[in-house]
């Protein structure tokens, strides 16, 4: 699993799941958090942000 920061630009994720994302947001400026993406988008946007980079998230082990 590859756990490098990727571009918007370049690709999205190739499957659904949740992702650390770094978000541009016209309001507040930039922040780092956690997104789930589906069906080709990016869930719980609103109009003001935009998805810069994404980055798979660590999986727990138990």
């Amino acid at each position: 699993m590859n756990k490098q920061w990727r571009s918007c630009i370049q690709r999205n994720p190739k499957c659904d799941g949740e992702y650390y994302v770094y978000i541009f947001n016209t309001q507040t400026g930039d922040e780092l958090r956690t997104l789930f993406y589906k069906n080709n988008h990016w869930q719980g946007l609103t109009d003001d942000e935009t998805v810069i980079a994404w980055k798979e998230k660590d999986v727990k082990k138990s």
